[in-house]
């Protein structure tokens, strides 16, 4: 029995149905606890990452929503372009994935001076050319000018399959170096350094819901 005053002043007196109430209660609980359960879990099982650990000339970063794994080579010029590699293991058919981001900021114009990418591996017979088939949203060609623009605008991802974005045929390996092709970079030419990766396995969790 609950009693409580009303606005006349006069006391009133109710009964309240517990077993009623209890349901109430464990139905809102049951529909808010798995939400909240699924939410601490995502940030908090462990997951078992697999990648390659790149080094060279250039910053290694973070990876976006993974803790602790540093997977990520930053190469920036002096116009302000930046070029983002991360390679990944894809586990289905054995092969490199390679993400690669040109950013070009606005006023500036690139160009690939050729098409292709050198990868070598001491596990290969010999180099592997990667031609690009796509930059951002046109087909690639060597004549190609990429115009930069603000923010994410000035993002070109390029694809050596069209359509599929960081798919490479490379065999996976342990090992492996990575040569990029010269820009033009207005009117300038800017020759990257080449990257080399090493396979790593580690555990990490995600830190993005």
């Amino acid at each position: 029995m609950v009693i409580f005053q009303g606005e006349d002043g006069k006391r009133r007196r109710h009964v309240l149905d517990l077993p009623v109430l209890g349901v109430a209660v464990a139905t809102r609980l049951g529909i808010v606890m798995p939400f909240v359960l699924t939410v601490a879990l995502q940030g908090c099982v462990p997951v078992r990452f697999s990648g390659y650990q790149p080094s060279g000339p250039g910053t290694v970063e973070g990876r976006s929503c993974v803790a602790s794994i540093k997977d990520v080579h930053r190469d920036q010029t002096d116009t302000g372009v930046q070029i983002l590699t991360r390679a990944g293991q894809n586990t289905l058919d054995n092969t490199i994935q390679l993400h690669i981001e040109l950013i070009v900021p606005e006023g500036v114009t690139v160009q690939l001076l050729s098409l292709e990418f050198v990868a070598i591996s001491p596990e290969w017979a010999g180099p592997q050319i990667l031609r690009a088939r796509e930059i951002g949203s046109y087909v690639a060609t060597e004549e190609l000018q990429i115009h930069g623009a603000r923010g994410d605008l000035g993002n070109f991802s390029l694809r050596f399959v069209p359509r599929r974005p960081a798919q490479t045929p490379l065999p996976k390996v342990d090992t492996f170096t990575l040569q990029f092709p010269p820009l033009r970079i207005n009117d300038h030419v800017y020759r990257p350094e080449s990257v080399n990766f090493h396979a790593y396995k580690e555990w990490s969790i995600y830190t993005c819901i």
